[in-house]
């Protein structure tokens, strides 16, 4: 009885396919750039990031207010069932709004929708948000005599 990957060809085989099966995955797998562009192509109009209010109620700490991710997954792919089913939060979240239609995005797929979560729930900071640290930072050790050069 021979042993698995005895010789060189059946080794290169074997990491040919793994590599292969690792891009298809990933392939099928939405990222958190793909993430932004769908917010931004189909959220962005009527929410933002941040606490305020555009259309929609802003999604600053969503991960907070609503049940689970998955409630929010099911909520994105189709709130007008949410709504219909009963549910008691997506009423309220209905009612609270002024009972405007939120578009349902059926044609995303599920781990766009995953990641679409994941997105808003940790959105990337803003670039402004980031130079001001950065300045504060340089501008404290400036004050402890140390040189930011």
């Amino acid at each position: 009885m021979g042993t698995p990957f005895k010789t060189p060809q059946k080794k290169l085989l074997a990491i040919i396919s793994l590599l292969f099966l690792s891009f298809l995955i990933n392939l099928n797998s939405a990222s958190a750039q793909d993430a932004e562009k769908i917010f931004k192509q189909n959220c962005a109009a009527c929410h933002s990031l941040g606490k305020n209010k555009i259309v929609g109620p802003g999604l600053e700490g969503i991960g907070t207010r609503v049940p689970n991710d998955a409630w929010l997954e099911k909520w994105i792919k189709n709130n007008k069932a949410v709504i219909a089913s009963g549910d008691a939060y997506a009423t309220k979240l209905f009612a609270d709004n002024n009972k405007l239609d939120m578009t349902a995005f059926a044609n995303l797929k599920d781990d766009e929708i995953t990641a679409l979560v994941a997105f808003i729930k940790n959105p990337p900071k803003a670039k402004e948000e980031v130079a001001k640290v950065t300045v504060a930072a340089a501008a404290k050790k400036e004050e402890k005599g140390v040189n930011p050069l």
